[in-house]
């Protein structure tokens, strides 16, 4: 016979890499939807680990955490362009 077990944890702590230590974090609560990463994949600085869904959702019917990603986007690129601007001749 076959069985299946589900369990769902809350945990707070460290993530341990081979070379240090990286203190992992959620500013708020939410549910992990998907992982971009493998255990032991070499990983850059800014790489997404994971997609966490908070349903935060405005008084106006607006998806808030989309909305402020779309914002950090946009100011991400405006200094990409600003950087590109100041490095040419």
């Amino acid at each position: 016979m076959l069985a299946q077990y589900s369990r769902k944890e809350t945990a707070i702590g460290y993530l341990t890499p081979t070379t240090g230590t990286a203190k992992i974090f959620a500013p708020q609560a939410g549910t992990i939807k998907q992982v971009f990463v493998e255990e032991g994949e070499p990983v850059k600085e800014g790489q997404p680990l994971l997609a966490v869904e908070t349903n935060q959702i405005a008084a106006d019917g607006i998806d808030v955490n989309a909305n402020m990603f779309d914002l950090l986007r946009s100011q991400q690129r405006r200094r990409r362009t600003r950087t590109l601007d100041r490095a040419r001749p």
